[in-house]
């Protein structure tokens, strides 16, 4: 059996962990390293990892700590495990049920007859060579077919990488991946690939800045970096940088000249789309990912669906899941840091939180049916001050207010009043922070434009929405064909129904909640923190392919 038909085999076995809550990993060591790595294991709802070696239980593996079987573990209230040691299924299984009385389901991955663990088997498409003779071991077989000399390995059973060579030859180099940023509000996007790479102690990210033909803001892009403390540099000065990955998230934005060049120095080029949703009937717009040279797209399910099947062959399409939803999960399980000026908003008198994000405007008119803010400020204020019991964070488009003062409508001093204003209220906030994880994890509800990525973005966090819209605007095609995500929040056309909406908040109703639900399972393919991550082992794995049949390594 090669490896991919083995990987295949144990996806299969783990889908009865679909819907399952509380599941256990047996084996803490290289076997389920290389299951988080190599099959779907990571999608499932894992709550604790035990281990019987003494030396690995009470340390972290994966964020989690290794448990005692016999001690750390109620396995009445568990409902799976998985058993990630190769070759013991039998002695552990009665350990299971006669020792530790678990009565729930017990996934084993391998039969009777099968010999080897998954990850020791043969690539089928990067293997090169197949094993047609009876030697001792790997060694001699590698030496008898691929004439490598020297070998210093007393354990060596298995086909070495390309890696793996050179740490031998100490020539190991770390990948050098760069992140194409070019909008303060794809912060969130950025941040879950950047810290997935530099997690890996093979791996080297750099934020590229793009200023220059988009948003000319070089300044409030470069204050993000610094205040979280990532590395970065602008498009302008690594144009002659050799980067061995770069990821482009808005694909629908040309070029320019710099990052042309940056495009011809990298290796490997990877679309990851920006939005949750494809709105246009056609899904990828392949001649956008064209114009950036990428040959591999990682994206959400509902796009994928869209793409017609000759733009998937054409590019490497990959279903991860954004990596925006990572930063929104840890929001969701309320693992972020609440920063101090939001800090009053935790005062029992509030009752509800509501956060308020506006989109922006598109062009100079006065007025665009993109923002609706105008319309339903008044009221939403005066319902604010009059309700202590509510608590307001607004959010406004990092662009929004710096178009209201180049348009002439706000200026600099009624903007400094208004910002003024929030900041000595008791229940006001004026979000103004790199990413919106402090207001989506404090947000009971949420108000925002009908065109804002967060009606997407914020599906997953379950929380009511209110969109506002212009007297008589037309919703059908503000999605695209999505229609369905916005008929199932809350429309608001006017002041009563916002004060409605406020009214149907505070006393804890959601109606739409099991409609948004299944609305949400159809949009969102991952939502567990993990896929920046997933890009990131696609990445590695596309490289490697790459390397591979550049230099004929084995796997």
């Amino acid at each position: 059996m090669f490896l991919q038909e083995k990987i295949l085999d144990i996806n299969q076995r783990l889908e009865i962990l679909e819907n399952v809550k509380n599941i256990v990993i047996w084996g803490a060591g290289i076997h389920t390293v290389k299951m988080y790595e190599m099959t779907n294991l990571i999608s499932y709802s894992i709550k604790n990892i035990v281990d019987m070696d003494e030396k690995k239980q009470g340390k972290k593996y994966f964020g989690f700590i290794v448990q005692n079987p016999k001690k750390g573990i109620d396995w009445q209230n568990v409902n799976a495990v998985v058993i990630s040691v190769h070759g013991k299924e039998k002695t552990i299984t009665e350990m299971l049920v006669n020792e530790l009385g678990f009565s729930g389901q017990i996934i084993i991955l391998y039969g009777p007859d099968e010999q080897k663990a998954f990850y020791c088997l043969f690539d089928k498409e990067d293997s090169l060579f197949c094993h047609v003779g009876d030697y001792e071991n790997w060694v001699r077989t590698i030496r008898n077919r691929l004439n490598v000399k020297q070998w210093i390995s007393k354990e060596f059973n298995y086909i070495p990488t390309k890696d793996e060579v050179k740490k031998e030859r100490g020539e190991v180099s770390k990948i050098v991946v760069g992140i194409l940023h070019c909008q303060e509000t794809s912060y969130n996007m950025i941040r879950s690939l950047y810290d997935a790479f530099e997690s890996d102690s093979s791996c080297m990210p750099t934020v590229i800045l793009q200023g220059k033909g988009y948003t000319n803001h070089y300044q409030a892009l470069e204050t993000q970096m610094k205040e979280n403390e990532m590395r970065y540099e602008f498009d302008y000065n690594c144009a002659d940088r050799k980067f061995d990955v770069l990821i482009v998230h808005h694909v629908q934005l040309q070029p320019t000249d710099d990052v042309k060049t940056i495009i011809s120095n990298s290796v490997l080029k990877v679309a990851v789309p920006i939005g949750v949703i494809s709105y246009n009937v056609q899904g990828l717009n392949a001649d956008n990912i064209r114009s950036y040279q990428a040959t591999d797209i990682c994206c959400e399910k509902s796009i994928y669906e869209k793409t017609p099947q000759d733009i998937r062959k054409e590019f490497h399409c990959y279903v991860t899941g954004n990596p925006k939803f990572d930063c929104i999960y840890d929001a969701y399980r309320h693992n972020v840091k609440i920063p101090t000026k939001f800090e009053k908003l935790l005062s029992p008198e509030i009752k509800k939180i509501i956060l308020w994000t506006t989109d922006h405007k598109t062009n100079n008119q006065l007025c665009t049916s993109d923002v609706a803010f105008d319309l339903y400020a008044s009221a939403a204020f005066n319902y604010i001050n009059k309700h202590q019991d509510v608590g307001l964070i607004f959010r406004p488009y990092s662009t929004y207010i710096r178009e209201l003062i180049r348009d002439g409508l706000m200026s600099e001093e009624q903007v400094d009043y208004f910002k003024n204003y929030c900041q000595e209220s008791s229940n006001i906030v004026w979000d103004d922070e790199p990413d919106y994880s402090a207001s989506y994890s404090m947000a009971d509800a949420i108000i925002a434009d009908a065109g804002c990525g967060i009606i997407c973005s914020a599906l997953p966090m379950m929380k009511p929405m209110g969109i506002t819209l212009r007297w008589d605007m037309d919703v059908s095609n503000i999605l695209g064909r999505n229609r369905e995500i916005l008929e199932n929040h809350y429309l608001i056309r006017t002041e009563a129904e916002m004060l409605s909406f406020f009214g149907m908040v505070m006393e804890g109703k959601d109606p739409n909640f099991d409609k948004r639900k299944i609305i949400c399972e159809k949009y969102v393919t991952h939502f567990d923190g993990k896929n920046g991550e997933r890009i990131k082992n696609i990445i590695k794995e596309e490289l490697h392919k790459r390397e591979c049949h550049k230099d004929g390594c084995g796997k």
